[in-house]
């Protein structure tokens, strides 16, 4: 039992777990690379996720010789593992170093995001009583809540699918580890193309010049759970999204500015930007407009913007999609009439289909 009281009354969000992929490398490049050379690591003759070999230390595996050779190594750090590598590396900063590492094509598959209340902010009785009651926002389907079993403690509420490339999770961690102080748990989980775009949002928004980077990444992950779900009050307005955010989800996230894992940057940071800018000023308003008078409204806006095309700063962009491995939906080297005559025949041809 845990019997020791939290000194500092704070907030800590922290990665929890990470699983990433390294190719062009061995199981060895990996292990130097992280700095962990001195440790006695376990040879295991066998591994997991298609991979034949395994090298142990606590909870950190480095997975090698997959079925595939296109596989490369892998790493998962699981439980406390990442505390661990933390201590082991003496680098506060490993996770960051780990997912911006340009010696090998680095590849994050999963990583989990725990960001913990000490202080009362969340209720599990409040969060259920919210979330029966629709006074929750968020785009994750599902929902699923479970309860301690067999007169044991314990209350864990899910959003989104455990197979899905995002699920939250909010639980008693007091109970969990039968503490004698207030801790409720909110993980953010993120695999696949999610954890693609965070990795993306880590290049992009992390500066190393700042200092502090795991504090840097703890913030990020804190954003990313409040653009993926929000506990709202309700108010008399059919839609939700005006709804206010409950005051203690607020203190909680501490006014944080949530941030959208989008498609468009796509590692680009003024395309990132302007994606961004769209989506939280314009979005609303241009979807009240379209319901009032019809998405016909949208193709003429289309074409007014075309007209107005800086074509020297798309072609800039274009450049930076281009050396990124992207491909540009039109040829900003064309002239803003070719382009909108472009646009507006794929426009056109769509409407056609549906």
């Amino acid at each position: 039992m845990i019997n020791n009281k939290i000194n500092t009354i704070i907030n800590t969000c922290q990665p929890d777990a990470l699983t990433a992929t390294f190719h062009g490398c061995s199981a060895g490049n990996v292990i130097a690379m992280l700095g962990l050379q001195h440790l006695e690591w376990t040879q295991l003759n066998y591994g997991r996720y298609g991979y034949q070999k395994t090298l142990q230390f606590g909870s950190i595996s480095i997975l090698s010789e997959g079925h595939n050779p296109d596989m490369g190594v892998c790493l998962e750090v699981l439980g406390h593992g990442l505390a661990e590598l933390v201590n082991l590396t003496h680098n506060p900063s490993i996770i960051y170093d780990i997912l911006t590492n340009t010696n090998y094509k680095t590849h994050l598959t999963r990583i989990d995001i725990a960001c913990d209340d000490f202080i009362g902010y969340l209720s599990m009785q409040t969060i259920h009583d919210k979330t029966d009651n629709k006074e929750v926002r968020t785009r994750l389907q599902s929902k699923t809540e479970l309860k301690g079993l067999a007169g044991q403690e314990g209350h864990t509420i899910y959003f989104g699918s455990r197979k899905s490339d995002c699920m939250i999770r909010i639980y008693d961690k007091r109970a969990e580890q039968q503490a004698d102080f207030h801790w409720v748990r909110a993980e953010i989980v993120l695999r696949g193309r999610q954890a693609e775009l965070f990795q993306t949002l880590v290049y992009q928004r992390l500066d190393p010049a700042s200092g502090n980077l795991d504090c840097q990444l703890a913030m990020l992950g804190k954003r990313v759970l409040a653009d993926k779900l929000a506990f709202v009050e309700r108010i008399n307005d059919d839609n939700i999204n005006r709804w206010p955010l409950c005051g203690w989800w607020a203190d909680f996230l501490r006014d944080c500015i949530p941030i959208h894992l989008t498609e468009g940057g796509k590692g680009i940071p003024q395309l990132d930007s302007m994606t961004e800018w769209l989506r939280i000023q314009v979005a609303p308003t241009l979807a009240m407009v379209i319901s009032l008078i019809g998405s016909e409204y949208l193709d003429s806006l289309l074409g007014y913007g075309c007209e107005k095309i800086d074509i020297s700063k798309a072609q800039a962009l274009t450049q930076q999609m281009q050396a990124h491995g992207l491909v540009p939906a039109f040829d900003m080297g064309q002239n803003s009439l070719a382009l909108f005559q472009e646009i507006m025949s794929d426009i056109a041809a769509r409407n056609s289909k549906s």
